[in-house]
């Protein structure tokens, strides 16, 4: 059957087999600006925007996937939501957006399904403090957290727990340097957020 998908290539871009339901390869960014980081085309079916450090890490993770999430809101900032998906390792992708922060507000994992009249398109709020911390920092947040992970600029994760006094002890010892807290919530949202350890 994936053969057949894949030779209908002038509908067909990409096929594959997966046994579950959810998106492991795509990201759901948010763009510091509107008009900074909005595709203009492909290049070699890799996604070209108008900022060119964007181009260069969408050519480094193979980026064919850049379409503008809710392109019927009225919002600027629902507006800047782009779902993204790379032919990659999506952590390293991911730690790559997160850097980018001149350009990209925020990412988060994208899961599947389909929503249908649903007004509600908010991520979790969530406010890490301090940031940049010295050995722990807090999560406030108004939803409850079912699992905690830190990952660290490679993709490697270097905790992944449901306990926030273990999420305290791992963040105690790790080297200074940048990692991503990647937060599920409850109710079956995902967050990810930069963090700087001193």
């Amino acid at each position: 059957m994936i053969a057949d998908l894949l030779a209908y290539s002038t509908v067909i871009e990409s096929a594959k087999i997966t046994n579950n339901y959810e998106f492991t390869d795509a990201t759901r960014l948010q763009l510091v600006n509107l008009n900074i980081g909005a595709p203009v085309g492909t290049s070699n079916n890799i996604i070209v925007t108008n900022d060119a450090g964007l181009n260069t890490i969408f050519q480094n993770f193979n980026v064919f996937y850049y379409v503008q999430s809710y392109p019927s809101s009225n919002v600027n900032s629902t507006l800047r939501y782009y779902t993204t998906v790379c032919d990659c390792d999506k952590n390293l992708l991911n730690a790559a957006l997160l850097n980018y922060a001149s350009v990209i507000q925020t990412i988060e994992s994208v899961n599947g399904g389909v929503m249908l009249s649903n007004p509600q398109f908010d991520k979790p709020k969530a406010v890490i403090s301090p940031n940049p911390f010295p050995r722990n920092f807090d999560i406030e947040t108004e939803q409850t957290i079912v699992n905690y992970a830190i990952i660290d600029i490679n993709g490697k994760t270097i905790s992944n727990t449901t306990s926030k006094a273990e999420l305290d002890y791992q963040s105690s010892k790790l080297s200074a340097g940048m990692y991503i807290l990647n937060l599920d919530f409850e109710n079956g949202q995902k967050a990810n957020y930069k963090l700087m350890k001193k």
